[in-house]
């Protein structure tokens, strides 16, 4: 069994054909890039074989186009693909901090799953600071993590219609199992290993199987919304959009209006805890009008999404 890592060095191309299974045009398209002026930059994180950068340049749009990925061997594939723009081979981290004034940076195909809770913290500070003051930050993430506060250690990933992805490939049929198996490593954490099978068949009925194994964070819509108000992100729910099998959810740089309350910078959290155990919607909104909390209301009075919490 080989690790994930081999899957985006040493099969990188295998990676790239099962990858290829969007509507990336739809997707650039609900991002709004194709609004943006030539000035602008487009930034792509963990990119792989960079399909979204790629097909932004197909589409027409002359604008900056960026893609960070760790993988050498994906830069060559993305570049042989057709690839035009600034591949930045690095970690996302690294390569993100030398970006400033980015209009859009994008974090596709659920790929947040691959780095810890800790990584994913900082990672959101420099996307902040690598955003322009109208900037959006665009995630790919399951909708699972979307309807409950806590991810599941174990989905039902049989009903997502990533779990299996058939392609052509020169002669080949080439199916992708992911997960095929999984294993908890750890619960408190949501950390799981899931096994990856690939198997390529010719026309003659000849198979190849490869079996990799990929540990992956799944981070609850919860914790990825706590990490970006801790970095001055807040929701933009007007540009979430949906797609075949999850939701693209965005987030914008805080106003300065809001960070600049007395009530606000001293708002903590014992008093955002405060917040929800409050009776009626009555003493919800005198509360939340006089500290300038941005909420989201549902039928419990009791449920309260707050963001922008510094």
């Amino acid at each position: 069994m080989l690790d994930s890592n081999n899957l985006y060095s040493d099969y990188a191309e295998l990676y790239a054909i099962i990858a290829d299974d969007r509507d990336f045009e739809y997707e650039l398209t609900q991002m709004e890039v194709l609004k943006l002026d030539s000035s602008s930059t487009f930034v792509e994180l963990f990119a792989g074989p960079a399909y979204h950068s790629t097909t932004l340049k197909k589409m027409g749009w002359d604008g900056k186009i960026i893609a960070i990925d760790s993988s050498k061997a994906m830069e060559d594939v993305a570049k042989k693909r057709g690839f035009f723009g600034n591949y930045i081979c690095s970690d996302a981290i690294t390569g993100l901090s030398t970006v400033t004034q980015a209009q859009v940076i994008c974090i596709p195909r659920y790929s947040i799953v691959l780095v810890d809770h800790d990584y994913v913290k900082q990672l959101f500070y420099v996307i902040a600071n690598a955003l322009c003051s109208d900037g959006c930050f665009f995630i790919e993430i399951h909708k699972d993590t979307v309807v409950n506060e806590q991810a599941k250690i174990h989905g039902n990933w049989e009903r997502l219609g990533i779990y299996r992805r058939e392609v052509k490939n020169q002669g080949r049929s080439i199916e992708c199992l992911w997960p095929f198996t999984t294993k908890a490593v750890d619960i408190e954490k949501n950390i799981v290993d899931m096994c990856v099978k690939i198997t390529s068949t010719n026309d003659s009925g000849k198979q190849d199987e490869f079996i990799f194994t990929s540990r992956e964070h799944l981070h609850s819509r919860t914790t990825l919304d706590n990490f970006a108000s801790e970095a001055r992100l807040v929701p933009a729910p007007d540009l979430n959009f949906d797609t075949s099998d999850g939701n693209f959810i965005a987030y914008q740089k805080k106003s300065d209006s809001a960070a600049d309350s007395d009530y606000f910078k001293t708002l903590g959290k014992k008093a955002l805890n405060r917040i929800f155990d409050l009776s009626t919607n009555e003493t919800q909104s005198k509360l939340i009008e006089k500290s300038g909390l941005d909420v989201e209301h549902h039928d419990s009075p009791l449920s309260l999404h707050v963001y922008n919490l510094l």
